[in-house]
């Protein structure tokens, strides 16, 4: 969707998201029944493999999250370990039954007979670089290569670990094969005679859970039961960055970015990391999501994203490339703050609350720069700033609209009356000469912001008017009721030119594109609607965030995508939001206003959209 819509939503705010309970979430795919216990993107990147407890395999459409091949069945037993053949035709599974299956990536039919020979589960298999063999280690404490054609070991077995090997790979030039065991070492071994040519690698104190070799070949991750990982030399065996001890239990999975600068790292803690190959500093994470031990976590080969599978039988797509300060809560405000907007330069937020006070804040140091605004005496529904930055509008329960010199505080125009009900939605036109509000009095009223006085009543709605706006070029104005609809009037005369009423529940906010050709509307159940404002004719079908039957989260959107990344809720109980260029600031329900510098451009989002009353970005 936002392919086709969004040259016509230009101002774009760079939204990144990592942070300490901000899980950068693309997609959680559901479908197994057991624990998923591996998973891994093709080549191209535009699909997934898992393998499950359930003993199925299953792949996905990276993009939309749907299963598009599978489930393979033929395992009687849990599928440790699946990966793609360099073509992405195949997919080889390892399983508890003590087979190796290579099956049609597409038909799901198997391309070979079973592999057998391993004595025990086989815990580890992978496609060699051209895809000619397969590596495989197993509880049997052996690692074995395969010739694909032929389903035959090449070597009898590679013997040397004293316990099970939990993990293979092959080096990138496929000369080579890395093993890691529950006896605490790491082997590399040479393909051609399945002799050891270095290690064993010791420094873990407990089992080593995964490994695997960088971009270049030249070094191993590895991760363990000891809460670390490790980045070793592949020559001298020697450790040269770790161990990194961010994780507070078991890591399960570890493994390069394809550019060899980063690893990523699952654990039992339930969550995911993003690491510095060379410092270990954590720069992303930790994710959460996961509600139980991760078992599997891959990047896709662009390095953009991240896949990962939890025993919480989950799959889970991730932005990989996020990164947020977050400065911390701003607690001046003690009760519901219910609206937040940037001035237009981005340095100030202002903020309104069920403490009847109007706030300013900087927005780098999250310092009020002003004693609170006093002059409402109910609850302050919705504030916003002037083009220009110099006034502040406010509405409230009182039924009043307030307009602020936004530099001293001091009122300038109000209490302006007129409206019988809550004053739910104000703002000010492009040129800033009006402001538009709307009420539970089922009115829109257009105001003289130079003088205060009332220009224009609107009526037509059947119920309470919960969000309004003005056109670009000030020709039109928008509202969104409690009646389910949607109106387009004409700014000047107050003629109602459309009535747009397919929302199925009430509608909770409208706004125009910054060139005015297009209206978008978001309703109580999740429902995002695209518009001509001329026409009043609908765009697109449903956009849906969330199909329950009272959506309560705010969602970040991805701009190339169109895909849910993440629910601003998952920081904390809020009310509203509000985003400017690399920042972001959130109101909340016990009174805090947290401000979010972004610092990296990842996603690009426009125009605020609200859900369940409050402010999110496109």
């Amino acid at each position: 969707m936002s392919q086709r819509f969004l040259p016509h939503f230009s101002q774009t705010l760079s939204v990144t998201t990592q942070g300490d309970r901000w899980p950068a979430i693309i997609s959680v795919l559901h479908g197994h029944t057991n624990y998923v216990m591996s998973v891994s993107f093709s080549p191209d990147g535009a699909h997934i493999v898992s393998g499950s407890a359930d003993k199925t395999v299953l792949i996905w459409d990276a993009e939309t999250g749907q299963t598009v091949s599978g489930p393979f069945k033929g395992h009687t037993d849990y599928v440790r370990s699946v990966a793609f053949s360099p073509d992405g035709k195949y997919v080889v599974s390892g399983s508890d039954d003590k087979t190796i299956r290579v099956w049609d990536a597409v038909t799901g039919q198997l391309a070979k007979d079973s592999f057998t020979g391993h004595d025990d589960f086989v815990r580890s298999v992978a496609f060699s670089p051209d895809g000619s063999t397969v590596v495989s280690g197993s509880s049997d404490k052996t690692v074995r290569i395969w010739d694909v054609l032929t389903g035959q070991p090449i070597f009898g077995c590679f013997p040397g670990h004293a316990s099970c090997v939990m993990s293979v790979a092959f080096s990138p030039d496929g000369r080579h094969v890395v093993s890691g065991s529950n006896d605490g070492t790491i082997r590399i071994w040479d393909v051609e005679t399945g002799n050891t040519i270095s290690g064993p690698f010791v420094g873990h104190l407990d089992n080593v859970r995964s490994v695997s070799f960088s971009p270049d070949g030249q070094k191993v991750v590895s991760s363990s039961a000891d809460h670390t990982v490790r980045i070793w030399d592949v020559i001298t065996g020697q450790t040269i960055s770790g161990p990194f001890k961010d994780h507070t239990d078991y890591v399960r999975c570890s493994a390069f970015s394809p550019d060899g600068k980063h690893v990523v790292s699952g654990a039992d803690d339930k969550t995911i990391r993003i690491l510095d190959a060379a410092t270990g500093k954590t720069l992303v994470g930790p994710l959460e999501g996961h509600t139980d031990y991760i078992r599997s976590v891959a990047f896709s080969p662009d390095g953009k994203h991240l896949v990962s599978c939890s025993d919480d039988k989950t799959i889970r797509i991730w932005d990989a490339t996020p990164s947020i300060t977050v400065p911390g809560p701003v607690e001046s405000q003690i009760h519901y703050v219910r609206s937040i907007a940037f001035s237009p330069n981005g340095t100030q937020i202002v903020s309104a609350s069920d403490d009847k006070q109007v706030r300013i804040w900087n927005t780098t140091t999250g310092e009020t720069v002003l004693d609170p605004l006093i002059g409402h005496t109910d609850f302050i529904r919705s504030v916003a700033f002037s083009p220009n930055g110099t006034r502040i509008v406010s509405g409230a329960d009182d039924n009043t609209i307030r307009i602020w010199d936004a530099a001293t505080g001091e009122l300038v125009f109000g209490p302006l009356t007129g409206h019988s009900g809550h004053v739910m939605s104000v703002a000010f036109s492009p040129n800033g000469q009006h402001v538009v509000s709307g009420s539970d009095d089922k009115t829109i009223r257009i105001w003289d912001a130079i003088s205060g006085a009332e220009l224009l009543a609107m009526r037509g709605h059947g119920h309470g008017v919960i969000s309004v706006a003005f056109s670009p070029d000030e020709t039109y104005i928008v509202s969104g009721s409690l009646d389910r609809t949607i109106r387009i009037w004409d700014a000047t005369s107050g003629a109602q030119l459309h009535t747009l009423n397919t929302h199925v529940k009430f509608v909770h906010s409208v706004t125009f594109s910054p060139d005015g050709n297009l209206i978008v509307s978001s309703g109580r159940t999740g429902n995002v609607r695209v518009w001509h404002t001329a026409s009043g004719q609908q765009v697109t079908m449903d956009y849906v965030l969330d199909n329950s039957a009272d959506v309560q989260h705010n969602w970040i959107v991805h701009s190339t995508t169109g895909r849910v990344i993440s629910k601003v809720a998952n920081i904390v109980p809020y009310t509203c939001s509000a985003a400017y260029n690399t920042s972001l600031a959130i109101g909340t329900h016990d009174g805090q206003v947290i401000i979010i510098h972004f610092l990296m451009h990842v996603f690009t989002s426009s125009e605020t959209w609200r859900v369940d009353g409050r402010t999110a970005r496109y």
